[in-house]
């Protein structure tokens, strides 16, 4: 644990572990379905009869990568905050900024395909109430107690804001 000059109560260390659980199970929930759907593409491209040796993994990779180590850095991220360590605030704080900008980019993406985003009102509705519980929690683990525990400075807000910029640009490029 890391000393400060302020005391944090114990409802502060049960929200700091809250979030560390909230932050695995968003993780591998994600992992699980990038996983799941990796695998439904490989399904149908073996029924449209391609073989394993015509699929490029490298194509696959490069296409899917983005969301699976996304729920990769919330899933340690989560990890970290639980042993109370500093770059699991940066990499919580990192992670929760950018889940709502994937959902984001990822929508706008299947607009440009030519793909409905979303296909009806309620869609918009629960895309609301997801971008809008990111930043509740992204707010929480902003809150000053919460910075306390972990000593945060001006250059761990930088690197999360770094960690932020490298994924987004790896979205908007790569893939």
């Amino acid at each position: 644990m890391l000393k400060t000059k302020y005391k944090v109560n114990q409802n502060w260390r049960i929200a700091n572990k809250a979030l560390g659980v909230i932050e695995i199970l968003i993780g591998l929930t994600v992992m699980i379905l990038s996983i799941y759907s990796w695998r439904l593409i490989l399904t149908i491209l073996e029924d449209q009869g391609l073989t394993w040796e015509r699929i490029s993994f490298i194509k696959l990779i490069k296409r899917a990568h983005f969301v699976f180590l996304l729920g990769l850095l919330g899933f340690v991220s989560g990890v970290l905050l639980l042993k109370g360590k500093r770059w699991g605030w940066i990499t919580s704080m990192a992670s929760l900024v950018l889940y709502p900008i994937a959902m984001i980019l990822i929508l706008m993406d299947r607009n440009k395909e030519g793909l409905e985003p979303l296909e009806d009102r309620g869609d918009f509705f629960l895309t609301g109430i997801v971008l809008i519980a990111f930043l509740a929690l992204i707010f929480l683990l902003a809150l000053k107690p919460i910075k306390v525990f972990y000593s945060i400075k001006i250059r761990d807000w930088v690197i999360a804001g770094v960690i932020v910029l490298l994924f987004t640009i790896d979205k908007l490029i790569i893939n």
